[in-house]
């Protein structure tokens, strides 16, 4: 690898459900074709989501990107050890089984819903990752869901910041309208 600055971005969900693999994929994508870099997806979440989508469990390029579903911790550094400038690793809702994992990334981002039969659920994660000093600054909070009174109630409560993630209808066809905020993550 001598020579390539790998940036290392993971992506947990607070529960299933959450889009996590959606995000995962835009991203990947949108590094691959618009920025032209090498990117590798490591589905460590368990749930065969990268497999359902490519159609195979085997390791592989689909549309320029490389996906490794359903990867055992074990077979992590080798992945790492070869010339991808971007590494996503899709973690699904398995945080807290590989949070060390998780946290040695580069870019930490949490999905979670603040929909209201959601949204204490969600405090309730960050409150118990701050209270026992595990929250590492840098992570990122985000929501698909929520109107702009949950997200100030959030932050009151949870003492963090939350940003909305854009729509994307196709993972692998990142518009304009997203650029920007997939650009945060990438540079």
């Amino acid at each position: 690898m001598a020579g390539i600055t790998q940036k290392s971005i993971g992506i947990a969900g607070i529960a299933s459900g959450m889009g996590v693999t959606h995000l995962a994929v835009t991203l990947a994508n949108y590094s691959a074709a618009h920025r032209k870099r090498k990117t590798a997806v490591i589905e460590l979440s368990g749930n065969h989501a990268i497999e359902k989508m490519t159609g195979t469990s085997e390791p592989g390029e689909w549309n320029r990107v490389f996906y490794y579903p359903n990867v055992k911790q074990y077979h992590i550094a080798e992945i790492l050890n070869g010339d991808y400038e971007v590494v996503v690793f899709d973690m699904g809702n398995a945080y807290y089984r590989i949070r060390t994992e998780f946290l040695r990334c580069d870019e930490k981002l949490i999905v979670g819903s603040l929909a209201p039969w959601r949204k204490m659920e969600y405090e309730d994660f960050v409150l118990e990752e701050m209270g026992e000093d595990r929250w590492v600054r840098g992570m990122v909070f985000l929501t698909q869901y929520g109107m702009k009174r949950d997200k100030k109630d959030f932050i009151k409560a949870a003492g963090v910041p939350i940003y909305t993630l854009p729509f994307v209808r196709e993972p692998v066809k990142a518009d304009k309208t997203c650029y920007e905020f997939l650009d945060s993550f990438l540079l």
